[in-house]
């Protein structure tokens, strides 16, 4: 969902009348109404909150060729192991999710195991 524009936003806010006229009037909700006021009266604007920055990948690439060797050598690692070995490799902490969605980009599919069921 995109943000609403400044120029709405500070339509509503110099807008006279209640909330609920003020949201019938612009198509908004009342909702919206109140929290762009209440923004104004805080900070003296209605600027737009930056969107959240995108983490770099936990395993990075050559992480990812790391992995892609030692899955060749020994194909029955699980996830926590590989973690580990990530780890005493590469100094760095994988969570085990991390690193699903690694082998997960990577392709890397995991056979089941019969013995284990």
């Amino acid at each position: 969902m995109e943000a609403y524009s400044i120029d709405l936003r500070t339509r509503v806010v110099t807008a006279e009348g209640s909330s609920k006229e003020v949201a019938e009037r612009y198509n908004v909700s009342v909702s919206f109404v109140q929290r762009m006021r209440n923004l104004y009266n805080r900070t003296g604007g209605v600027a737009i909150k930056p969107k959240g920055g995108k983490r770099p990948p936990a395993v990075d690439e050559n992480g990812g060729l790391w992995l892609i060797e030692l899955i060749k050598k020994e194909n029955d690692l699980t996830l926590i192991e590989l973690c580990v070995r990530y780890h005493e490799q590469f100094g760095v902490s994988v969570s085990k999710s991390a690193m699903d969605r690694k082998l997960h980009r990577l392709k890397i599919t995991r056979k089941k195991n019969k013995t284990r069921s």
